[in-house]
């Protein structure tokens, strides 16, 4: 029986598959998987479906694949981690092909329990530190950095008390607080093309910068 927080993502997951993070919830449905983790590699024998996995801290390395390689890129509960997310995405577009899917899962702020911590001002910093979070997503900031990096958002899935899942279309935007996190399904429809990725010499994290040159500006 898939995990529950594939359940939703599975029906969209479709030929060669990057599974960012897959270490803590490895998919075990999906075949032609490759699988990137800042941890070492899980022995092989444990993930038959992945036919590679390598250890990438996407922080400080590019995804190590060339691009336009996959169909389909899964980040389970990963963008919440990374210290420039638009650097995450933008990698994930490069090793996308042209109409490739892109699967991002985060927790959503607006669920009861968060709302609630964040209201306590100090807490939520703390147990964001604890749990490696650098920051959180609002529909609309999810909706934003994808639109920037290539991508179409075209569906929304929420999953409600850890079990139920079902779409962002009638439930979500009339109980948000009901649903724990968020899967975000977009289309690669371009590049990001006014965004260059670079790691300047002494930094410690890979940045993104706004690319001024004539290409950019056409």
């Amino acid at each position: 029986m898939p995990h529950r927080k594939h359940i939703a993502q599975d029906r969209f997951v479709r030929g060669r598959t990057l599974d960012i993070g897959y270490s803590e919830f490895p998919n075990r449905v999906s075949k032609n998987l490759y699988g990137i983790d800042i941890s070492v590699p899980l022995p092989a024998d444990r993930l038959p479906n992945y036919v590679e996995l390598k250890q990438t801290d996407l922080n400080t390395e590019r995804i190590p694949y060339p691009d336009e390689f996959f169909d389909t890129v899964l980040a389970n509960d990963v963008i919440e981690h990374v210290a420039n997310p638009m650097a995450m995405l933008c990698e994930a577009n490069r090793v996308l092909k042209p109409g490739g899917t892109l699967i991002v899962s985060t927790p959503n702020p607006y669920y009861y329990w968060e709302y609630m911590q964040n209201l306590l001002v100090k807490f939520p910093r703390m147990k964001a530190r604890q749990e490696g979070h650098f920051m959180s997503f609002t529909r609309i900031n999810m909706r934003n950095i994808l639109e920037r990096t290539g991508f179409r958002l075209f569906s929304e899935i929420g999953n409600f008390f850890s079990l139920i899942i079902v779409k962002w279309t009638f439930f979500l935007p009339r109980l948000p607080f009901l649903t724990y996190q968020i899967s975000y399904v977009a289309e690669k429809t371009g590049s990001p093309q006014h965004y260059v990725l670079s790691k300047p010499e002494g930094s410690p994290i890979m940045q993104i910068q706004t690319r001024l040159d004539n290409k950019a500006a056409k």
